[in-house]
């Protein structure tokens, strides 16, 4: 994933970071640093949710493009579990564990 989708996903595709008009650079600090999570988050749910259920493929006149981004994929996911909890507290545990673990070649060996 490139530097473009995730500005997208920071702007105007998902977090709408240009909404609370911070001009303390302190605060924009500290809101980048919690997007940042949020975005890698809902990537990595996206990820682990592609593996369980593929994201759809759709044609389009120059070739086959999938129809969501791991990004939006694993966000839309996300806000799912958290509006409608009911029967889906497995699902939101799975979510939270995303967060904690590290990549397969990052993990240490013990």
């Amino acid at each position: 994933m490139g530097d473009r989708e995730s500005f997208f996903c920071l702007k105007g595709r998902g977090f709408c970071f240009e909404d609370p008009h911070l001009t303390n650079s302190e605060r924009i600090e500290k809101l980048m640093g919690l997007l940042a999570i949020g975005f890698c988050w809902a990537h990595k749910t996206g990820e682990w949710r592609a593996t369980k259920k593929p994201i759809k493929i759709n044609k389009h006149r120059d070739g086959r493009r999938p129809q969501n981004s791991f990004f939006r994929y694993g966000l839309d996911f996300i806000r799912t579990v958290i509006v409608n909890p009911v029967g889906q507290i497995r699902q939101f545990r799975d979510c939270l564990r995303l967060l904690s673990l590290s990549p397969p070649h990052l993990r240490v060996m013990l």
